[in-house]
C-alpha cells in the first residue's frame, strides 16, 4: 500500500500541465499556448501574473514550454543572455543547441540533470520557425513535424482538433485559436486566456 501510494505521488508530480501547439500552413508558422500557472493548490491568474505566457522569443525561432514553472524563468534568461547557443536550422543543429544549453543549465542555472537514461534538460519544448516545427523532450530527443504538433496535458484534445481543422479553409492563426479554445474548454490543466505568435 505504501509503495503504491509513493508511485501515485511520483506519477502526479511528473505530470505535464498546460498546452502548447504549433501549426505550419500557407507560408506561416503559428505557435500558441494557454496561460494556466499554479503552485501546488494555488492558481496564478493570468490577469494578475504579468509573465503568464509560455512562449519565449529568439531571432530565429520561438519556444513554447510546458511543465515546471521555474523553467520559464530559465528560458527567459537563456534567450536574453545565451541566444547565440540556439540554432534551429535543422534537426541536428537543434539537437546540438540543446547539448550546449545543458552545460549552462547545470553550471549557471544550477539545474539538476534529469532523465531515465540520459542527463536530460528537464524541459519539454515546442520550437516554431518560419519553415518547420520541432519537439524537444526532457531527454533532448528532437522530432520534426511537417504540419502541426502539440505538447502538454491537453495534447490529445489538440491533435484531434488540429487534424480536423487543418484541411479546411481556416488560416494557421484561426486553427491555433480554435484549437486552444477547445483544449482550454475540456482539459483540466489548461486555461484561457491564450497567447499566440505568428512567424511569417
Amino acid at each position: 500500500m505504501i509503495i503504491a501510494l509513493l508511485v501515485l505521488i511520483s506519477s502526479n508530480k511528473e505530470a505535464v500541465m498546460s498546452i502548447v501547439i504549433a501549426v505550419k500552413k500557407q507560408g506561416k508558422t503559428v505557435i500558441g499556448s494557454d496561460s494556466k500557472c499554479s503552485d501546488i493548490n494555488t492558481l496564478h491568474p493570468a490577469q494578475e501574473k504579468i509573465n503568464s505566457s509560455k512562449i519565449h522569443f529568439l531571432k530565429h525561432g520561438t519556444i513554447g514550454h510546458v511543465g515546471e514553472t521555474t523553467y520559464h524563468t530559465i528560458l527567459d534568461y537563456l534567450c536574453l543572455e545565451h541566444e547565440d547557443c540556439f540554432n534551429f536550422a535543422d534537426r541536428m543543429s537543434t539537437y546540438k543547441s540543446m547539448l550546449k544549453i545543458q552545460k549552462i543549465l547545470t553550471e549557471k542555472c544550477l539545474s539538476l540533470p534529469t532523465g531515465n537514461h540520459f542527463k536530460g534538460s528537464g524541459m519539454n519544448l515546442l520550437i516554431a520557425t518560419h519553415k518547420t516545427i520541432f519537439h524537444i523532450d526532457p531527454e533532448r530527443n528532437v522530432d520534426e513535424f511537417s504540419r502541426f504538433w502539440a505538447i502538454g496535458s491537453g495534447h490529445s484534445f489538440a491533435l484531434g482538433s488540429l487534424e480536423s481543422l487543418y484541411e479546411t479553409s481556416l488560416s494557421a492563426e484561426q486553427i491555433v485559436e480554435q484549437t486552444l479554445h477547445t483544449v482550454c474548454k475540456y482539459d483540466l490543466h489548461s486555461n484561457e486566456p491564450y497567447h499566440t505568435h505568428t512567424i511569417d
